[in-house]
């Protein structure tokens, strides 16, 4: 879960776990300036899903895919 205020990070939280309504709620109601915006990014992990041929003969395989949602 980020902030951002004026295009600038002012404040994160790293969770593995379920991003849940409360979790956001809580994040949101701390004392942020007016105007800042709200996201959840994450990455998803594709590694552990492929096998080690595909890795050494496919150079243009990313095995991270990374997201984000605006609140």
């Amino acid at each position: 879960m980020v902030a951002e205020h004026e295009d600038t990070e002012i404040d994160c939280d790293y969770c593995n776990g379920a991003v849940t309504l409360k979790y956001i709620n809580d994040f949101k109601s701390r004392d942020f300036p007016e105007g800042t915006n709200f996201y959840i990014r994450g990455q998803y992990e594709a590694h552990s899903h492929i096998d080690c041929n595909h890795e050494m003969f496919d150079i243009n395989y990313d095995a991270h895919e990374f997201w984000g949602v605006d609140l």
